[in-house]
Parts: C-alpha cells; sequence; structure tokens
C-alpha cells in the first residue's frame, strides 16, 4: 500500500468513482467530509462536532505512518470532485493481532449507489494482499442502521453479538450489533 496509489476506478449508478489510499493532499477534504458526516448526526462517533484541519492533518499523518508501516490502513472514495466515501481499517494486536476492525462511511447524496459495497470488497482484497495475517473481519453497526447491517450481511458478515445501549445518539441510546466475517 502506497499513500495516493489508486486501488481501482469504477462505473457504479452512471458514477466515475475512484478509490484510493489516501495522501497528504486528501487532509482538506477529508475535513470537510467528516464534518459534513458529524452535521448530520447519522451513525458516526462524531455527533455534530466538528474537526480542525490541524486536527485533521495530524490524523491524516499518522494515519499515512501507519499505511506504510502496514499497521493500518484506509480507502478513500472519490466522485464529482469530492470525497464521497471512507473506508478505515484498524488491525488489533498481540494475542488478537488476526482480527482487523473497520469503519465505514459514504456521503449522504452518494448511498445506495453502490459505494460502501465496493469499499468493502476492496478492503477484503487489500487485506487479502497486505495484512495476510489478518483472518477476521470485525465491525459495529447501530443497531437501527438497517440498510448498513443489510449489506453486511450479504456479504457475508454474520452477528455474534449485540450491546445494549452501545452508543449515545440523537439523544438517547441505541444498541451496537457486532458483526465478523472471516477471510
Amino acid at each position: 500500500m502506497n499513500p495516493g496509489e489508486i486501488i481501482s476506478t469504477q462505473q457504479l449508478h452512471n458514477l466515475e468513482v475512484s478509490f484510493w489510499y489516501p495522501m497528504e493532499s486528501d487532509a482538506e477534504p477529508l475535513c470537510e467530509y467528516i464534518n459534513t458526516l458529524s452535521k448530520e448526526r447519522t451513525y458516526i462517533q462524531l455527533q455534530g462536532e466538528q474537526v480542525s484541519l490541524e486536527d485533521e492533518k495530524k490524523y491524516l499523518d499518522n494515519l499515512l505512518k501507519k499505511i506504510k508501516d502496514g499497521t493500518g490502513g484506509s480507502i478513500v472514495a472519490w466522485a464529482d470532485g469530492q470525497i464521497v466515501g471512507y473506508l478505515d481499517l484498524r488491525p488489533k494486536e498481540k494475542a488478537t493481532r488476526h482480527v482487523i476492525n473497520f469503519g465505514i462511511t459514504v456521503r449522504k447524496e452518494y448511498r445506495g449507489k453502490g459505494i460502501g459495497k465496493q469499499l468493502i470488497l476492496l478492503a477484503i482484497q487489500q487485506i487479502r494482499l497486505n495484512f495476510k495475517h489478518h483472518k477476521i473481519m470485525t465491525l459495529s453497526a447501530h443497531a437501527d442502521n438497517e440498510l448498513a447491517i443489510a449489506l453486511y450481511r450479504k456479504l457475508g458478515f454474520v452477528q455474534y453479538g449485540q450491546l445494549p445501549d452501545g452508543v449515545f445518539r440523537e439523544g438517547q441510546y441505541h444498541d451496537l450489533i457486532l458483526m465478523y466475517k472471516k477471510l
């Protein structure tokens, strides 16, 4: 994996989408992307908080080091001159180093176009190429995010647990669904 390396370019619902490993110049678009999602108060950790460009640059700097040394990664989806999707890979350590967790987001107006599915399929492919010792992918999803859970199931992920009140969003607690897929 090399920062800025294009993994794939695909036509999805009459939309040309490029997928690549992030690079330094992605800091501003990533900052805009995450802040837009945060304002939406969707199924992500940020619920209205805004990330500064300085903090995004620090995050990206750390991520690029992880990509270079093989201890992490992410994939950016780009279309129409902006970031439209993002997936990050967070390998576990020590006795659980064969497990890799991921998180995924897609910009609101681009959901339902296959971008999330392609991000996951490309992540699986990249894990098999670059993280060969990883045998299990895990994720957590908000229990009321039915479309995402259906996609994960379609791609072979299996629910192995549920954390009651695992996330606080929209002024109330929601359950988290825990899922895995053996690679």
